[in-house]
């Protein structure tokens, strides 16, 4: 059995433009945690990078890694579930653009990590 649980967070930022909404990525990170009881998250906001573009909201990557996704073979399935747990914010704009780059198990995630 694998045991670990982390949280990780990257801020990209470019020409100096200020990173908005720390707390709501805090407030955020505990959702998904909570929600789908993750072992490990990474978020890269790459708003700042699109500032001009994206009308301030956050515009993410995630790897997010649960026990949840057993059992759960389709990318499709697991994408949607992250989806519900953000829907509010995906709607009202406050994160812009979601990318989510993995959604993994933990075994998924070890695999891919240790190579």
């Amino acid at each position: 059995s694998i045991q670990f649980s982390s949280i990780q967070f990257h801020s990209i930022q470019f020409k100096n433009i200020p990173f908005k909404n720390i707390q709501f990525k805090s407030i955020q990170f505990q959702q998904i945690q909570s929600a789908l009881e993750t072992t490990f998250i990474e978020c890269i906001d790459t708003a700042a990078a699109a500032a001009a573009s994206c009308g301030g909201g956050a515009k993410l990557e995630l790897i997010v890694v649960s026990d949840q996704f057993r059992g759960m073979p389709s990318p499709l399935k697991r994408h949607r579930l992250i989806n519900q747990v953000i829907d509010t914010e995906l709607k009202d704009g406050t994160v812009h653009a979601l990318t989510i780059k993995g959604a993994w198990t933990p075994e998924q995630y070890e695999t891919r990590t240790s190579k």
